[in-house]
């Protein structure tokens, strides 16, 4: 049996779970490797800057020595993917869909342009609802579930869904 593939984690996903201070459900509901990149951790830190103030508790953890995300930067292979997505799209998201690519990853984005570059790439995503609605295996109840979402929601995340209830079987 093959290892599960590795999630790489760009800033509109870890944000989603920061703003409802439930970034533990990440690594657990995907039960998989997470990274990020230094490019992310730039973009999470100039919001905190900027007064976000759920992205302080995230931005520590991401640095902490017991993160659960690994923090890979791009490699020299990678790089042409890099600049030629970049045009499109923030550093943080073109940095981890450029790794997803080489590297055969996962991207875990909500960020349309990135998912939009990732499916030209036959690069496989994640997002906010996937890793709820993975939480129906004994992680959450649908209840909590549907709650943190209308919590997202509430915070400012334009979900395609206002429930989970179709997701959980």
């Amino acid at each position: 049996m093959n290892p599960p593939r590795p999630v790489i984690c760009n800033t509109t996903l870890l944000s989603n779970f920061a703003v409802i201070d439930r970034v533990d459900l990440l690594s657990r509901a995907l039960a998989r490797p997470l990274f990020t990149t230094p490019e992310v951790i730039d973009e999470i830190s100039a919001g905190v800057q900027a007064g976000y103030a759920h992205l302080v508790a995230l931005e520590s953890l991401l640095l902490s020595v017991h993160s659960p995300f690994v923090i890979v930067s791009i490699l020299p292979d990678e790089l042409s993917t890099f600049r030629d997505v970049r045009l499109r799209l923030h550093a943080g998201e073109a940095s981890c869909l450029a790794i997803a690519f080489q590297r055969k990853y996962i991207l875990g984005t909500d960020d349309l342009a990135a998912r939009k570059a990732a499916q030209t790439k036959n690069v496989p995503v994640t997002g906010t609802i996937a890793t709820l609605a993975l939480c129906h295996h004994g992680l959450l109840s649908l209840e909590e579930a549907n709650r943190l979402l209308q919590d997202m929601i509430s915070a400012g995340y334009r979900s395609p869904v206002t429930c989970l209830d179709s997701f959980w079987k």
